[in-house]
C-alpha cells in the first residue's frame, strides 16, 4: 500500500516538475524574444539617431571640405570603379601611395586637418554600425551616397595615413564602405531585373516598351 502511495506521489512530482520545466523553458524562450525583439528595436532607435548626426554635423563639414578644395583648385584623383578601391596597400612606394603622397603635399595644411576631422566623424559614425549597435540597413539609403563621397574623394588621406603609420586606420570607414558597395551593387542589379521583367511584361501584352537611361552613380 505504502509502495502504491510512493509510486503515486512520485509520478505526481514527476509531472509537476514536468510542468514547472515546461513554463520555464517557455518564459526563457518569451524572454529571449522579447530580448532580439527590444535589441532590434533599440538598434533602429539607433540608427535613426545616427542619421541625425550624419545630417547635422558630418553633411555640413562635407560641404566644407568640398568648398575648400574645390578654392585650392585641387583636381580630385580619378577613380573610374569606386568598387575596386584598394585599401590594403602597405608599402610606402606602391603606385598608388605615390600617387595619393603627390596629391596631398599639393593641399593646404589647413585644409588637410579639415579633410582628417572630417574622416575622424566618418569614422564614428561607421563604428556604430559595423559593431551592430545600429542597425546598418536603416542608415544605407539616407547617408550612403555621402559616405560613397567622401570615402572616394578623401581616399588618398585614408591610404597615406595607413602606408605611414597604421594600416588599420579607419578600419570602420573602410569595411561599412565595402558593406554598403556590395548592398547598392545587389540594389541596382535588382532595379535592372525590374525593369526587364516589366519590360518582358509590356512585350507580352502588346505594349511598347520604354527607353531608360539612368545617371552613373558618381
Amino acid at each position: 500500500m505504502m509502495g502504491a502511495i510512493a509510486a503515486g506521489v512520485s509520478a505526481v512530482a514527476s509531472i509537476a516538475l514536468a510542468i514547472v520545466a515546461g513554463l520555464g523553458l517557455r518564459q526563457l524562450t518569451l524572454t529571449k524574444r522579447d530580448m532580439k525583439t527590444r535589441s532590434e528595436r533599440d538598434g533602429i532607435a539607433y540608427a535613426v539617431a545616427q542619421c541625425r548626426i550624419f545630417g547635422d554635423q558630418i553633411i555640413p563639414m562635407w560641404a566644407t571640405v568640398t568648398e575648400k578644395l574645390a578654392q585650392g583648385q585641387k583636381k580630385q584623383i580619378e577613380i573610374q570603379n569606386p568598387r575596386g578601391l584598394k585599401f590594403d596597400i602597405k608599402d610606402p612606394k606602391h603606385p598608388i601611395a605615390l600617387i595619393c603622397r603627390d596629391w596631398i603635399e599639393g593641399v593646404s595644411g589647413n585644409v588637410t586637418s579639415t579633410c582628417l576631422a572630417l574622416l575622424n566623424q566618418v569614422e564614428l559614425f561607421a563604428m556604430n554600425f559595423t559593431s551592430g549597435l545600429a542597425d546598418a540597413e536603416i542608415a544605407f539609403r539616407p547617408t550612403s551616397d555621402v559616405l560613397f563621397q567622401i570615402v572616394v574623394k578623401l581616399y588618398p588621406f585614408i591610404i597615406l595615413l595607413r602606408t605611414d603609420r597604421d594600416p588599420t586606420l579607419y578600419f570602420n570607414t573602410v569595411e561599412l564602405f565595402q558593406t554598403w558597395m556590395q548592398d547598392k551593387s545587389a540594389a541596382t542589379i535588382q532595379e535592372q531585373m525590374v525593369d526587364l521583367q516589366n519590360t518582358f511584361d509590356r512585350l507580352q501584352t502588346g505594349a511598347k516598351p520604354r527607353l531608360v537611361v539612368k545617371g552613373t552613380e558618381f
